[in-house]
């Protein structure tokens, strides 16, 4: 099968609005789904290293639990605008996409 045919197919399939054929467009896809990866496991060995730091630092496993949860949840309730405007925020926390 070439790839004219596999184009067509997905055309007749999804609509030919929504198949990207411009190479130049896949490029740009391709790179926005590596650095998803990249963030993807940056997060996972982020969140695997503080599970293991405070499993080594406190005495039981519920109690790691709750460390974990308070270490994760401030920031993300500081960050979120919840207590503070964003906008009113300095720019290095405001300008993160996070």
């Amino acid at each position: 099968m070439e790839n004219r045919e596999i184009i067509k197919g997905l055309q007749a399939i999804v609509g030919a609005e929504r198949v990207i054929t411009d190479p130049a467009a896949i490029a740009e896809e391709t790179k926005d789904a590596i650095g998803f990866r990249r963030y993807a496991t940056a997060v996972a060995v982020f969140a695997t290293g503080l599970g293991l730091l405070m499993s080594s630092i406190l005495n039981s496993q519920i109690a790691a639990i709750f460390g974990t949860t308070i270490a994760t949840l401030l920031p993300a309730i500081q960050f979120s605008g919840l207590t503070h405007p964003v906008s009113a925020q300095r720019l290095p926390p405001r300008s993160s996409p996070f």
